[in-house]
């Protein structure tokens, strides 16, 4: 396999189960072997390159839902809509990524959350972006072209976790306390 069939194949965040053993990993990253493309797999403090036998892991095994930063002065139903924006805007961006199509195939799930003002919106995107986290956004023509809607998937290995599931440190456990500073988008 090239290395773009292996990273397609295996987008990062996304599960592989090792044949000999049964495990099942998370894909970190990815690197060149002697024998082609290796995958980089997450463990806790440490990302390792290791060689394996390997095959996907269905994809209705593994949660996926999509979320959303909504702007907070924004009525419910607005808010509804505003997510639908960013989700059309996430269509268009990532249409040929495996986690996308898996998401639309299986999972269909949304979770709105409150993303602050505009100025707030604005600093989501920077977070998402040290996150290196995929993410379409909305620009709302009727309220100046600001940013009123986020949207991005998160796997269940991170919406799922619980304390304790990661180590402290570790890029999953970063990305499940970012989430967790968030509440539910209301009316």
């Amino acid at each position: 396999m090239t290395r773009e069939e292996v990273v397609r194949k295996y987008p990062r965040g996304s599960k592989f189960k090792v044949i000999s053993t049964g495990e099942i990993k998370t894909v970190g990253a990815y690197g060149s072997g002697l024998n082609g493309i290796l995958i980089k797999e997450h463990r806790d403090n440490f990302m390792g390159f290791n060689t394996y036998e390997i095959e996907p892991v269905e994809p209705e095994k593994i949660g996926l839902r999509m979320y959303f930063f909504v702007m907070y002065n924004l009525s419910g139903i607005q808010k509804g809509i505003q997510a639908g924006h960013a989700a059309l805007e996430y269509a268009n961006l990532f249409k040929n990524k495996r986690e996308y199509q898996d998401f639309i195939e299986v999972h269909k799930t949304f979770i709105l959350l409150d993303g602050g003002g505009s100025n707030d919106m604005l600093k989501r995107e920077d977070e998402l972006d040290d996150l290196g986290i995929r993410y379409a956004r909305f620009l709302e023509p009727d309220l100046n072209n600001s940013v009123s809607a986020i949207a991005f998937i998160v796997p269940e290995t991170i919406y799922g976790a619980k304390d304790g599931d990661f180590n402290e440190s570790s890029y999953q456990e970063k990305y499940r306390q970012y989430l967790k500073g968030f509440r539910l988008a209301s009316n």
